[in-house]
């Protein structure tokens, strides 16, 4: 069963993900690895994106990431509480923000100061 099919409020374990390496990481990054407990929160209507909660945060997936998860059903006695994730923005690196004239890089174009 994958993600997608999973039903609202029932808990489930991430048993495999079948996706190439780039949105393997990207998913790892947001904390979704094979053998967590994972549960969909809601589902948008018109084949919107997937509200999930996983390790304490509610992340939105879009139907097709959801469909390369592979999840079984958890016992229902494993509930997960869910919050929204309370990180704020994004840091800023270091230097700043950077600033280019208009057409960027890519047309030549220097750094502003």
């Amino acid at each position: 069963m994958t993600l997608e099919q999973l039903p609202a409020g029932v808990p489930g374990t991430i048993v495999s993900i079948d996706a190439g390496f780039g949105l393997r990481r990207r998913l790892e990054q947001m904390g979704l690895q094979p053998g967590d407990l994972i549960s969909v929160t809601s589902h948008a209507p018109f084949h919107g994106p997937l509200l999930v909660c996983a390790r304490g945060c509610q992340t939105a997936l879009g139907r097709g990431v959801a469909r390369r998860i592979e999840v079984l059903p958890a016992d229902t006695s494993e509930a997960l509480a869910c919050t929204p994730c309370q990180a704020g923005p994004r840091p800023v690196c270091e230097a700043g923000p950077r600033r280019l004239r208009r057409g960027g890089p890519r047309h030549g174009h220097r750094r502003l100061p």
